[in-house]
């Protein structure tokens, strides 16, 4: 739609710098890894592992967040062949490659991130390897009750990042609470 020539989608600076048909050339070739070592590699992403890792290191090092950050999933649609593909029919995008990251609350910038690749270990490291960044500066995380547990909440505390969210009753609540709950 870039190259469009109706009125209400047409943007003038991209067929005034290169045509469609070189930009679809490029973008067909385009690559960021060795192909050859598609064989010997089990990192799934390894096509994009170079500019990811560069991506991610310019996310952490080239901004500060604030103190009031968010932890919490996206998905990136995406409807071909692939192993780690994640599909929920309560989406709105229902097919896509999921995305864990921590942003800033105020601004919604992406701080740090995890694709999912189907390989990944326990959430708990998951989280702990995006929240890493942030240990020892108190930080205020704000997360649902997906990510929430009482032991990683814990966890957490030691490493001097606040947490705030919800959490499942079938998670462990702490001894104060289920006293609570049961009056």
């Amino acid at each position: 739609m870039y190259w469009s020539t109706r009125g209400i989608f047409q943007t003038p600076i991209f067929p005034q710098t290169m045509s469609k048909n070189r930009f679809q050339l490029i973008q067909r070739y385009l690559h960021f890894n060795d192909n050859n070592a598609a064989g010997t590699n089990e990192d799934r992403l390894y096509k994009i592992r170079t500019i990811l890792d560069i991506a991610v290191n310019n996310f952490r090092t080239n901004y500060i967040p604030d103190r009031e950050i968010s932890l919490d999933e996206g998905k990136l649609g995406w409807w071909g062949h692939l192993r780690f593909c994640v599909y929920n029919p309560g989406k709105i995008t229902k097919d896509g490659i999921l995305v864990r990251k921590v942003c800033e609350s105020s601004t919604g910038y992406i701080c740090n991130l995890h694709i999912n690749d189907g390989k990944c270990g326990p959430l708990t490291e998951t989280v702990c390897f995006l929240l890493k960044p942030y240990e020892g500066k108190v930080y205020h995380l704000y997360q649902n009750n997906y990510y929430n547990s009482v032991h990683q909440t814990n966890e957490l505390l030691q490493k001097l990042i606040r947490v705030y969210g919800t959490i499942r009753v079938n998670r462990g609540l702490p001894k104060d609470m289920i006293e609570e709950t049961k009056t």
